[in-house]
């Protein structure tokens, strides 16, 4: 994959990781019910602090594509 389509694939996830985030973040603080088996078997604030702390990882890694893109881009430019 070329480092354009990988930077703008890398940069789409974290905007898309950033929303979920949020959103996940206001319907617990809201204590809303979003008990849809989408987040696994387990229940009430666990499921939704799981997939935090499982979008949160993937947002460090998309983030460490972006800019392991972006360092690769520079370095070639300086050859």
């Amino acid at each position: 994959i070329s480092d354009a389509w990988r930077r703008a694939g890398a940069m789409i996830l974290i905007l898309l990781l950033l929303v979920f985030i949020v959103a996940l973040g206001l319907a617990g603080i809201r204590g809303l019910d979003i008990e849809c088996g989408c987040f696994g078997s387990s229940s009430g604030s666990d499921s939704i602090l799981q997939a935090l702390l499982r979008n949160g990882g993937l947002l460090v890694l998309a983030v460490g594509v972006f800019r392991g893109s972006c360092i690769s881009r520079k370095a070639e430019r300086t050859e």
